[in-house]
């Protein structure tokens, strides 16, 4: 259930950053904060109604929100855009949309990395018997 969620959510921003993009599609500024808020709350029902703990698709939530937060932005940079003279509405939408994305990937990269080192450092493994393994190094001491 959670994989499948976070599978369309991914689908779903991906799809509307690539409409925005091409100037397709330009919603509203609530609808991808909507968007993102339902999947969280979805996402946190689900997730304490199973009482699991994935982290690739803690991952995978995580960077689907930054994305609609990112599209978020980005109609928010489109509609409020004054200065036409200079720069066009849909330039400043794409330069939003392009840094906002690598911005946001960028975190998402650097927040996996220093998890994956915090666990190699602390050798965590996430598995129920890697508690049993450091009580039993601790009684053997």
């Amino acid at each position: 259930m959670l994989i499948t969620i976070s599978l369309l959510a991914s689908i779903l921003a991906i799809t509307g950053y690539c409409l925005m993009f091409q100037e397709i599609v330009i919603p509203a500024p609530m609808f991808p904060l909507i968007s993102a808020s339902s999947l969280f709350l979805l996402y946190a029902v689900s997730k304490w109604a199973r009482k699991k703990d994935s982290t690739n698709v803690n991952r995978l939530v995580v960077l689907t929100i930054a994305l609609f937060i990112v599209m978020f932005i980005g109609s928010l940079a489109f509609k409020f855009w004054q200065w036409e003279q200079m720069v066009t509405r849909e330039f400043i939408m794409k330069l939003t949309i392009v840094l906002l994305g690598l911005l946001g990937v960028y975190l998402n990269i650097m927040y996996m990395r220093a998890e994956s080192s915090y666990r190699k450092k602390r050798d965590i493994n996430g598995s129920p018997n890697s508690r049993k393994k450091d009580i039993w190094n601790i009684r053997k001491t």
